[in-house]
């Protein structure tokens, strides 16, 4: 599980959006933009690879999004859950948990749960 979740990171590193331009939104029918999987403080990642990632994960697409999103939370809102994870001090289930329970949480505010 935690390798799949490194992997989780790798690809979202490579598969971000800088801005609302090449994000991932409903706007235009089959246009790529970025989406906010993960809430304020973590990248908008590309809509087309987001369902790639989920298909290859064996997920369903909302099902797969959801779990995309709450990796991502832990990542770049909540390192040090994320920390603990890959060093097994925490089951990723409990961190999945940590990040639905910050998702409407601001950035600074995940980050003061994160401490």
């Amino acid at each position: 599980m935690v390798e799949e979740w490194a992997g989780i990171v790798e690809w979202a590193a490579g598969n971000t959006v800088a801005g609302s331009e090449g994000a991932a939104t409903i706007r235009d029918g089959y246009v790529d933009t970025g989406v906010p999987i993960a809430g304020e403080g973590a990248p908008l990642v590309s809509e087309f690879a987001l369902m790639e990632l989920v298909a290859v994960l064996g997920r369903s697409p909302d099902g797969g999004r959801l779990y995309v999103g709450r990796v991502l939370k832990c990542a770049w809102r909540l390192p040090q859950v994320y920390a603990s994870v890959v060093a097994g001090r925490l089951a990723p289930w409990r961190a999945e948990r940590i990040a639905e329970a910050t998702r409407p949480l601001s950035a600074d505010a995940a980050a003061f749960v994160d401490r």
